[in-house]
């Protein structure tokens, strides 16, 4: 849906704590991204996201990244094409290791058949929530200051 609205010349806002929408940042020059829980938006990285998440893996979507490769050779890598090029080229294992990362990072662009996407908004039940986490004993998020802050954060969405 970015795309659809960026061709529009509309500002598109996403809001969401994951980190995949990153990439957006890097694709769309009118695209926003808000965390809900940091109540702030993420600033577009200076660098290919798709690139730096696939060369030291996600582990929330279980993609194990490069062995050896963490944050920092990653962030080294993305900021030097040659360097990555040749870290890449020397070992086959790597290469294939980041490409099939790349193909199962990279968000899929259905701009071109929506009728593929469905759309639902939820109803917020806080009351049928609040029993849930009773019932899996998550006492201090039940907690009068907690829980408000808890229902604050989606209230407004």
């Amino acid at each position: 849906m970015v795309k659809v609205h960026h061709d529009k010349g509309d500002e598109c806002v996403v809001v969401s704590g994951d980190s995949d929408f990153i990439q957006l940042l890097n694709v769309f020059d009118n695209c926003k991204l808000y965390h809900p829980i940091k109540k702030t938006f993420i600033e577009k990285p200076d660098y290919d996201y798709v690139t730096w998440k696939a060369l030291r893996g996600d582990l929330t979507d279980n993609i194990a990244g490069i062995p050896g490769c963490g944050d920092k050779t990653a962030d080294k890598l993305v900021k030097d094409p040659e360097l990555m090029t040749e870290y890449l080229k020397k070992d086959p294992i790597r290469q294939q290791v980041f490409e099939r990362n790349v193909h199962l990072i990279r968000l899929v662009d259905f701009s071109d058949d929506l009728s593929i996407m469905e759309k639902t908004e939820g109803v917020s039940d806080w009351e049928e929530l609040a029993d849930l986490f009773e019932d899996m004993g998550f006492d201090s998020m039940l907690k009068e200051k907690t829980w408000n802050k808890y229902i604050q954060t989606f209230g407004g969405l």
